[in-house]
């Protein structure tokens, strides 16, 4: 599947946690979303379908409320699993793997690695506040973190 094809307006995929910084209640995870909101306002953002299986678990489990959690999902487009991200996620998390082993950078987990993979088989970058996917290989990210 050509990923141009259907999403050729995704702007940027969005990360799990800026997500969730909009949804939490706590006043410094709602700093960090105002923080963000000038690097999605204006731009057609997509989350991973790993993002939207995290946020459900958070959705359960947070007590987040269900009219904002709705209006949040409403903001971004649903990306969903594709064959063609398995081997991509496969390369990111081998490469990630050697560069840890070599004390260069952190290890992406697996969850991770499905978002970072929709990212570059989307070839888009990825708004983050992560710093193992921030050190994702393939991918451009754009965060806040320092480095």
């Amino acid at each position: 599947m050509n990923p141009t094809l259907l999403f050729d307006d995704v702007d940027q995929l969005v990360d799990t946690n800026i997500v969730s910084f909009t949804l939490s209640e706590d006043p410094s995870y709602q700093t960090l979303a105002h923080t963000y909101e000038h690097h999605l306002a204006g731009r057609t953002t997509a989350i991973a379908f790993q993002t939207l299986t995290e946020l459900l678990v958070g959705f359960e489990t947070q007590g987040w409320d269900r009219l904002r959690f709705e209006r949040a999902m409403d903001r971004f487009r649903l990306i969903p699993f594709v064959e063609e991200l398995i081997p991509i996620h496969v390369r990111l998390r081998a490469e990630s793997v050697r560069r840890s082993r070599a004390g260069r950078g952190r290890t992406l987990g697996a969850a991770d690695a499905w978002i970072a993979a929709t990212a570059r088989w989307l070839n888009v970058p990825l708004v983050t506040h992560d710093r193992a996917l921030s050190q994702a290989p393939e991918i451009t990210v754009i965060t806040e973190l320092s480095p």
